[in-house]
């Protein structure tokens, strides 16, 4: 956080690690713009960006760590760019982590060392409660209970920008295994505006053996030097750092290990659980060391595929796979339009040689002809019969099926028939000319998943992206069950195969804490095997949504939701499904394009946004859109289930969807400390307080900035829901609070 006042005024800018901006002249004052859809799953428009305030702005933040048995030294710069006529005078004023105790701090301005003082926990208070009086804002009491650094930065000339570094030392805390490295960017649903560029990269260095790799608050990629090494990365452009980075990486031996976090709300309601499982990297280059697959690719070359490039794409799409297969694998190629070509009549051993010749196959295919999906699946699926190994069909489309069976139901069926050696299937929708319901029933049944692949994006790109975590098989025919069995709900419901380099992430509820042992089971080859994983399921120990797992159940709603979605569009909708819907919608803040009404202004303001059976009534009419199973809608709708159901981590709630992927930006929901909360008239109500009758008499009123107000922020779990404007309504420690001005 940086404090400045231009030398005209004394008013004070926040800028930097808080990221707010606020001056004489100007103030920004945006909401946290909620959304449903995990971007890392699904590319959406861009929105538009909020107006540049006319104080100093961030234009980059880079944070580069190092982390070594759990030490972590971190370097982390921010560009800092004066864009008025007049010099900005700063402080700068850094929010220590949460967790890990912090050895070492130094301060430089381009550069050049400027002298600080770490602040204890409570003289910081003192200073974060003064600063939220004197500058009214709330956002502060995000960071009160947190230590501070503090220094003078010097003056910035109009039109100029200044580098300010921040290096650190400090312990990473570790749990059942899990040690998890924290650094505040920005405060939870912080009103920041978006930085030109934001690059974030970790490098672990340990003695134990690394197995998962996991962030529940950016989308990183990853890559491992042997068992002890690894690197995480992370950049993007015009974000808004609205949330603290957090990485977790869990230690464990064997050649498949894994580690489980857990949460629990109250004694009254189920705990959640996060299981993650990756195996060991292995450096033997030696063919024979991997575990054999059969790869069947099959290609549609119909007439509709010469348009857009689509057929280009395809074949450099084949070629990128062939091209990446290992030596001994097992593949073949199949084409299709009203006819149906195999490239071999038997399936083909990868060598040099094989590799060279299906490449010049794949460089010759041309498009023409009409569409026979299930031909295509038949004539793929038979050449499998008889193959002792895991195999997967890569299958490809850009149109509905217009030659042989075309019912839906009929080929659904037709493909579990004679799917005798378990592929499998993962489809791949290019355009917006797919039945896009067809594609999600065919994967769906036979251990796979659909992908959609919209005219703007590159396909080649697509597959490359799918097929890097399909190397060789480490675990298939992977199954988990607990001893005591205390779970349930538990997401994916069927685990994938284990491959090696990647990772399973595993998300679900239990009914008892306490010990628990977590078997995953599976085939290596044609050897069973299987690994056990000790956990302690966390208690209810007060401050859920203040608890350093906290994510966990909100990742949990949003795969139930998507499993939702998903049941609803295979089997019909039901009143139970509808209220469930509505439910997890409300209570954990998800906008689903069939939800979102619960955040637009008209319903907001209407007295029928507090009416249950209203809000059923008009999810339950939403949902009628499901019968769209192609075009842009109708792929979109598909495209976003999946995503949920794949959620890895919390939905960016500055978003809304439609049904037709037109991405806005939404006013009337916010997520402050863990918590969500809808605009209900000319209140904010905490999201799980929506589905209850509040009687007058059980909500005390809290002056904003007094003495209690503070008391709460800093004590009560859940507290720094607090850290917004307006009139909130929220329950902490079992009391109903209105928080007024």
């Amino acid at each position: 956080m940086f404090m400045s006042g231009k030398k005209v005024c004394s008013a004070c800018v926040l800028l930097a690690m808080l990221f707010f901006v606020s001056t004489a002249t100007a103030r920004m004052a945006t909401r946290p713009v909620p959304g449903a859809i995990d971007d890392r799953v699904v590319e959406s428009p861009e929105l538009p960006a909020p107006e540049e305030p006319d104080g100093a702005v961030i234009e980059s933040v880079r944070l580069d760590a190092r982390i070594t048995n759990q030490v972590a030294e971190v370097a982390y710069e921010v560009i800092i760019r004066n864009p008025t006529d007049e010099t900005v005078e700063t402080e700068y004023l850094f929010p220590l982590p949460h967790s890990g105790a912090v050895q070492d701090m130094r301060f430089e301005v381009d550069g050049k060392r400027v002298p600080g003082r770490l602040l204890p926990k409570d003289e910081a208070r003192e200073v974060y409660e003064r600063l939220a009086r004197e500058r009214k804002d709330p956002g502060l009491v995000e960071y009160v209970g947190r230590g501070l650094f503090r220094a003078s930065v010097a003056s910035i000339p109009p039109g100029k920008s200044r580098k300010v570094s921040l290096f650190t030392t400090s312990v990473c805390e570790r749990t059942q295994g899990v040690v998890e490295f924290a650094f505040p960017l920005a405060p939870h649903g912080s009103r920041a505006r978006e930085i030109d560029e934001l690059k974030i990269k970790v490098f672990i260095d340990t003695e134990e053996q690394i197995k998962s790799i996991y962030s529940p608050s950016h989308d990183v990629t990853t890559e491992r030097f042997g068992n002890l090494q690894a690197e995480a990365v992370c950049k993007a452009e015009n974000i808004r750092p609205d949330r603290d980075f957090r990485l977790f990486y869990g230690m464990d031996e064997g050649f498949v290990g894994g580690n489980v976090l857990s949460c629990r709300p109250s004694d009254d309601r189920d705990g959640y659980f996060m299981l993650m499982a990756s195996p060991e990297v292995t450096e033997d280059p030696d063919p024979e060391a991997k575990q054999k697959k059969t790869v069947i690719f099959t290609i549609d070359r119909s007439g509709s595929m010469r348009r857009n490039n689509k057929m280009e794409q395809a074949r450099r799409a084949a070629k990128h796979i062939i091209k990446n297969l290992n030596e001994k694998d097992l593949f073949n190629i199949v084409v299709y339009d009203g006819d149906i070509e195999v490239y071999s009549p038997e399936l083909i051993e990868v060598t040099p040689e094989t590799r060279a010749e299906a490449l010049k196959y794949v460089a010759g295919l041309s498009a023409g002809g009409m569409t026979d999906i299930d031909g295509a699946l038949k004539k793929s699926l038979e050449i499998l019969e008889g193959n002792p190994g895991p195999a997967y069909v890569l299958f490809m489309t850009d149109g509905r099926p217009t030659q042989g069976v075309r019912d839906e139901d009929e080929i659904v069926e037709n493909v579990g028939k004679r799917n005798k050696t378990d592929a499998r299937i993962y489809s791949f929708g290019v355009g917006y000319d797919v039945n896009a319901r067809l594609l999600d029933r065919i994967s769906g049944n036979n251990k796979g998943y659909a992908e959609y692949v919209t005219p703007e994006e590159d396909f080649e790109f697509v597959i490359a992206r799918f097929y890097g975590n399909m190397t060789a098989p480490v675990m298939t025919d992977v199954e988990l069950r607990v001893n005591p069995a205390v779970t349930n709900l538990t997401y994916p419901d069927r685990i994938p195969d284990i491959f090696a380099g990647g990772q399973v992430i595993v998300f679900g509820r239990y009914s008892k804490s306490g010990p628990a042992t977590f078997i995953i089971e599976g085939y290596r080859g044609e050897e069973k095997v299987s690994m056990e994983i000790n956990a302690d399921l966390a208690d209810t120990a007060g401050g859920y949504y203040d608890s350093a797992h906290g994510f966990i159940a909100n990742i949990w709603a949003q795969r139930r939701v998507g499993a939702i979605l998903q049941q609803i569009d295979r089997e019909g909708r039901t009143d139970a499904l509808i209220e469930e819907l509505v439910n997890l919608s409300e209570r954990y803040g998800i906008l689903t394009p069939y939800t979102s009404f619960l955040a637009d202004d008209d319903f907001a303001d209407a007295p029928a946004a507090m009416d249950k059976e209203i809000v059923r009534e008009r999810a339950d009419g939403d949902l009628l859109a499901m019968a769209e199973t192609g075009g842009r809608s109708g792929v979109w709708q598909r495209r976003t289930n999946h995503g949920l159901r794949s959620s890895e981590r919390v939905s960016d709630h500055r978003r809304g969807y439609s049904t037709g992927g037109e991405a806005r930006r939404v006013e009337n929901l916010r997520q402050v400390g863990g918590n969500s909360f809808f605009r209900r008239g000319e209140e904010w109500v905490q999201t799980d307080l929506l589905q209850m009758d509040l009687g007058e008499e059980e909500i005390k009123e809290v002056q904003r900035y007094s003495d209690l107000y503070f008391e709460l922020a800093s004590t009560a779990p859940g507290g720094r829901s607090l850290a917004q404007s307006g009139t909130v309504v929220v329950r902490l420690e079992n009391q109903l609070y209105r928080i007024v001005d």
